[in-house]
């Protein structure tokens, strides 16, 4: 397959959108992480200008990366972040007597009683029943 500009502006590059400070001019900034935090940015008033923006800046600076030879990074699926491993803590020593009594007391294992309590503050934050 030919990797032309119409190859690369289908790939699923992600898009990343942040809010513009009101004392930078407001709006929205969207850019593609993929190619580089500040390589390719769009703005606009709305998030779907900000996207339109970057749209049309991402196929001119493609168009131009080709014209030079200069190489395009693609998305890399496998780069994604994976969840459900394992996650390391140091806990103050306060805190960690506190979560083995509270554990012990449940009559559940340390992790199990982190895991619950984690859960319930993510689940109140986020509205959703505990």
């Amino acid at each position: 397959m030919k990797k032309d500009l119409n190859y690369y502006l289908h790939l699923p590059y992600k898009i990343e959108i942040v809010p513009i400070p009101p004392e930078d001019g407001g709006g929205y900034e969207a850019s593609l992480p993929e190619i580089g935090r500040f390589a390719i940015v769009g703005d606009g008033e709305t998030p779907a200008e900000a996207i339109a923006d970057l749209e049309r800046i991402k196929a001119e600076q493609f168009s131009y990366y080709l014209e030079r030879g200069t190489d395009i990074p693609e998305p890399n699926p496998e780069k994604e972040e994976k969840y459900g491993e394992r996650l390391v803590i140091r806990f103050p020593e306060i805190l960690h007597r506190q979560i083995i009594l509270q554990s012990k007391k449940n009559g559940i294992s340390p992790d199990e009683f982190i895991l619950q309590s984690v859960s319930s503050v993510l689940g109140q934050r986020c509205g959703q029943a505990s």
